[in-house]
């Protein structure tokens, strides 16, 4: 039938359509990566491009935005070629002398385990994006390093730290998927030619196998299904091998196809309990064929367990299935004393479910973890992903058995007292069917943010380049020196973070600021003021686990960005708090017997913080208006009632005895005996003490001169010289910007009464001097035209009889510290008669007199 001419335009429209798809723009691949030198020089990194279309490619414009940063001008890409970028493009010429082809200096670094490396055209669009990864479907499944007796499985690959790079095989298939890259034959890659491991004719690739339902009943079938991609996929035939756990050998059916690239299988229904391992096969055409996953014979591949048991809403549920051979291989682990342990990780299958969704992750890494904690009847685990197919983020998590809801509440308190803290929430783990988690710990787990890069990515994303460092049983904040080698000993520093980097300057810099007196050195390595708020959310908690932050060493983290370089304080291992452990009465200022923060914590202006935090987080964040929903919200749903109430009268009972120790008021003791209102001292030289306002006093005086102040007490003392007479001791409490916070005073006689009397009337001007104190037994007139001076600390006694009348000039001008006394005679009794003044005209002045 012959076509319209609408029909012809929609033809036309739809050829042009397919030429733009596949313009030659869509042929230059990332074709090579060199992310990680032999050396772990970031300055031999490089990045090769490759034109694959039949027409050279503009390039002007374009830019690599992702991984690294790089920038493109006035360069184009010809035909089957390739354009080598490098980090370093001087070095990278030393190295590979004979490329010519080569463009660089570019912005950052190649990640060492694996990112998202992203080519965009001109308009912005993206030309091609690979994430590389060094483990899973990029690496090789092998046997580790004996540690404690045992061999467990690891993943190897020559590109993440032998110095090889990653090449692409076949670039007519997506360049997305590790199966389609191969490490390169020779050390330091191929740049500028073809790639060694190229190949016409690559093996089917197998990718997203899964079973399903992922947790079967003994009533049901399992499909497996699997995509499978060739360049040739009409000529593919795919197998499924099956065995029962314990058998020898593995069972086969075919794969139908079931979609352009889908296949499927069926495993007949199983026995309850049954553990079941399966792998994926394909061949194509030409007879290149694959397994998936590829691994030794003796690891276990791809494994689900069938389970009848019923599991109640609740709390997530996470399985681990492993063989029986490596469960008793990890049972074996855990009876072995804490001390000579062994991390050798198990191979099996994780089965997240919840929020009505489940996710299987296949080949995870199982082991125990924890210290002491391993001798415990319910031990702890830590399920490693492979770093191409992460958990929802996560390549791995900590699964925890030591009190659980402690876990969960303590860190959350940290994050709403404002201060960084790895996330934890209760779980419920199976493995093998088995509920771990005894009633003691209320049958769930805590889940975990390992200290690793993806918690610092969560928790500093826009400066999370740094260094974290996990410190050990030896890590008690001392400077050993400038050179790396003893902090990365063993329990000290481990580097949890750029670990290829022997680069501890940001750490070493922190710890010698800590360990002087210089106070501008240490701001800018360190925020005084979120190490106190941190110090006082641990006494809140009552945590009593032997840290650096209750006197000891070890269990806690430092992070150090690459924009502040300021040491962050990271709470860690949270299962002895809230009276899981110790009582409400664990005394504070605990950290302060390790000695380098015991020096930081004597500084007043430091102290005062920590005490002001304390007083401000059990008003707000610890209160039991804030905290109780808190606790109910959290861990309401799965505690019972009885462990809720004893959480709730904890934190209050804790915080009642915290707030108790901080010292509200400015005291005074003299140690002197007391008559007629005064205290009363044979010496000249008397020592006054007593405690003053912790949340805002940093100095205190007496008299106008510094007293000795000790901040973790808030006690002060000191020693005043008395002159003889009354002396009136002045006492304030100062802030750190030297403002009045408390006032009080203390009214100290020295020496003995006056006993001769001044005359009763001034024939001329005289001065009263502190010398000595005065008597005044009978009225004594100050007549016109005569001036009475009386001199700073000065003491006049008055008679019962006695009273000063000015008819001509008082100048009695005492100053804050030597205050004029007027007062009634010791030894007497009744009042005196005053100060008047009768028809004085004169210019008086009272200023800074007491009368008695």
């Amino acid at each position: 039938m012959p076509m319209s001419n609408r029909s012809l335009r929609r033809g036309w429209l739809w050829l042009l359509f397919c030429a733009a798809a596949t313009s030659p723009q869509a042929q230059v691949l990332i074709n090579e990566i060199h992310h990680r030198p032999a050396n772990e020089s970031v300055a031999e990194e490089f990045i090769e491009l490759w034109n694959f279309g039949g027409e050279p490619v503009d390039l002007d414009g374009w830019q690599l935005n992702a991984g690294v940063r790089f920038a493109f001008s006035k360069i184009t890409l010809p035909p089957d070629s390739g354009l080598v970028v490098a980090a370093n493009a001087a070095r990278f010429a030393e190295l590979h002398p004979g490329v010519k082809n080569v463009t660089g200096n570019w912005q950052g670094q190649l990640a060492n385990n694996g990112e998202t490396i992203r080519l965009v055209d001109a308009t912005g669009a993206t030309a091609d994006k690979v994430r590389y990864a060094t483990e899973g479907d990029w690496a090789r499944r092998v046997r580790g390093p004996l540690h404690g007796g045992h061999r467990g499985w690891i993943w190897r690959a020559a590109h993440g730290g032998g110095g090889h790079s990653l090449e692409l095989m076949q670039p007519s298939l997506s360049n997305n998927h590790g199966q389609n890259w191969h490490t390169s034959v020779a050390g330091r890659g191929t740049p500028g030619r073809a790639n060694s491991s190229k190949l016409a004719n690559l093996s089917p690739m197998i990718l997203d196998a899964v079973h399903s339902p992922a947790v079967p009943r003994s009533t049901d079938p399992v499909t497996v299904t699997a995509r499978v991609i060739d360049e040739s996929p009409a000529g593919i035939s795919t197998q499924l091998f099956y065995r029962l756990d314990g058998e020898a050998n593995f069972r086969e059916l075919p794969m139908a196809r079931s979609g352009a690239e889908q296949f499927a299988a069926t495993i007949s229904p199983q026995a309850n309990g049954q553990v079941v391992e399966f792998y994926v096969s394909a061949t194509d055409g030409q007879g290149a064929g694959r397994a998936w996953p590829s691994a030794p014979n003796n690891c276990p591949r791809l494994l689900y367990q069938v389970d009848d048991q019923a599991v109640a809403p609740g709390r997530p549920v996470q399985r681990i299935i492993l063989t029986k051979l490596e469960r008793d291989e990890l049972a074996e682990i855990g009876g072995r004393p804490w001390h000579n342990t062994s991390d050798a990780q198990m191979s099996g299958t994780f089965v997240n479910t919840e929020s009505g969704r489940t996710r299987v992750h296949y080949n995870v890494g199982v082991r125990l973890r924890g210290s002491t904690s391993r001798a415990a009847t319910h031990k702890s685990r830590r399920v490693n992903f492979p770093n191409d197919r992460p958990w929802r983020g996560h390549t791995a998590v900590n699964l925890n058995a030591i009190h659980p809801h402690a876990q969960e509440l303590g860190s959350a308190l940290f994050r709403l007292a404002g201060l960084p803290a790895p996330r934890a929430r209760a779980v419920r783990v199976f493995e093998n069917n088995e509920r771990l988690g005894g009633a003691s710990r209320f049958a769930h787990y805590a889940e975990l943010d390992p200290l690793n890069s993806e918690y610092i990515r969560w928790q500093f994303p826009n400066d999370n380049s740094g260094n974290l460092y996990k410190g050990g049983g030896y890590a008690d904040l001392k400077f050993l020196g400038d050179k790396p080698t003893p902090y990365a000993e063993k329990y000290f520093y481990t580097k949890q973070t750029n670990a290829w980097q022997n680069d501890y300057s940001d750490l070493t810099e922190f710890l010698r600021a800590l360990g002087k007196a210089d106070e501008s050195a240490l701001a800018d390595r360190m925020d005084v003021d979120a190490w106190m708020r941190h110090l006082a959310v641990h006494d809140l908690l009552g945590n009593e686990e032997t840290s650096l932050v209750t006197g000891d060493k070890g269990d806690y983290a430092l992070y150090a960005g690459t924009a502040d370089r300021r040491s962050v304080l990271i709470p860690y291992d949270l299962d002895a708090v809230l009276g899981t452990q110790g009582g409400t009465q664990s005394p504070l200022w605990r950290a302060a017997a390790n000695p380098a923060l015991a020096q930081l914590m004597s500084r007043p202006a430091v102290a005062v913080r920590y005490w002001f935090h304390l007083e401000d987080l059990a008003q707000t964040v610890f209160s039991a208006e804030q905290l109780e929903p808190v606790i109910d919200r959290l861990v309401g749903d799965y505690l019972p009632r009885t462990e809720v109430d004893r959480l709730k009268s904890f934190a209050a009972k804790r915080g009642e005895f915290v707030l108790s120790q901080i010292p509200r008021e400015l005291t005074v003791a003299t140690g002197l005996a007391k008559r007629d209102g005064f205290f009363f001292s044979d010496s000249a030289m008397v020592t006054l003490s007593g405690q003053a306002p912790a949340t805002t006093t940093v100095a205190v005086e007496v008299n106008g001169q510094t007293a000795d102040w000790f901040a973790p007490e808030a006690r002060w003392q000191a020693k005043v010289t008395l002159r003889r007479g009354l002396n009136r001791l002045l006492v304030r409490a100062l802030d750190a910007d030297g403002n009045e916070v408390a006032r009080q005073h203390a009214d100290v006689w020295h020496g003995d009464a006056p006993t001769r009397s001044l005359g009763q009337r001034l024939t001329r001007s005289a001065r009263w001097t502190a010398a000595r104190p005065l008597l005044v037994a009978k009225p004594l007139v100050v007549p016109a035209d005569v001036t009475l001076t009386v001199d700073p600390g000065a003491t006049v006694c008055f008679g019962p009889e006695g009273r000063l009348l000015v008819e001509g000039r008082l100048l009695a001008e005492g100053d804050e510290q030597r205050r004029i006394q007027f007062l009634r005679a010791p030894g007497t009794a009744g009042a005196w008669g005053g100060v008047g003044f009768s028809d004085s005209a004169h210019d008086n002045r009272i200023a800074h007199v007491d009368f008695h």
